[in-house]
């Protein structure tokens, strides 16, 4: 089938919202004078009630579609995987900076100047491939408003919480452990039992 002009799509079409404008509203397309002027009700081999195409009213070659990769559910898919990109590239930023320390990782943020150069420089590349338009375009990323960057962004610091929870359970135990190893170390230096 006919697709829309791309240079017409990429004109009209607004990355931030996928929205493509005044570009399909119905009365400016083919099927401006409703359905029924382009298709008919028919059934298929099961008696399952289907749309059909007039076949008075087009060629195969000359019927309205829409484009291939920039319909809304194509759209939508682009954004769940911009979305889940978000998530993993954050997640993986924090999650490093938590494996840094056993300590809560405030305390050894910036005491490192080579990982604190790292993460500013994987911070601002993660903003780039989302929000400078070839970068994006090359990468099939679209551009996330605040609620959408907000969610994927919660997914990541909730795996930054939980790696953080851990090793509060990690430094009781730990803490508990070096106190009987001190018990018994003081102990043998005591000479006693070895």
């Amino acid at each position: 089938g006919r697709e829309v002009e791309p240079a017409l799509l990429a004109g009209s079409f607004d990355r931030w919202s996928g929205s493509p404008g005044d570009l399909f509203r119905q009365e400016n397309t083919p099927w401006r004078d409703g359905a029924l002027s382009l298709l008919k009700p028919c059934v298929d081999r099961r008696g399952v009630e289907r749309w059909c195409w007039r076949e008075t009213a087009r060629t195969d070659a000359d019927r309205p579609l829409l484009p291939m990769s920039q319909n809304c559910a194509a759209y939508g898919a682009q954004l769940g995987q911009s979305m889940a990109y978000v998530s993993i590239h954050l997640g993986e930023i924090l999650t490093l900076m938590s494996y840094r320390t056993d300590a809560f990782f405030a305390e050894h943020l910036c005491t490192n100047s080579v990982y604190t150069g790292f993460l500013m420089m994987n911070l601002s590349l993660l903003l780039v491939f989302l929000y400078v338009r070839p970068v994006s375009q090359v990468l099939q990323l679209a551009p996330l408003g605040t609620v959408r960057l907000g969610i994927a962004c919660a997914f990541a610091f909730a795996l930054f919480a939980c790696n953080e929870a851990v090793k509060v359970a990690y430094r009781a135990r730990m803490r508990a452990r070096n106190d009987e190893l001190a018990q018994v170390a003081l102990e043998r230096s005591r000479g006693g039992k070895t």
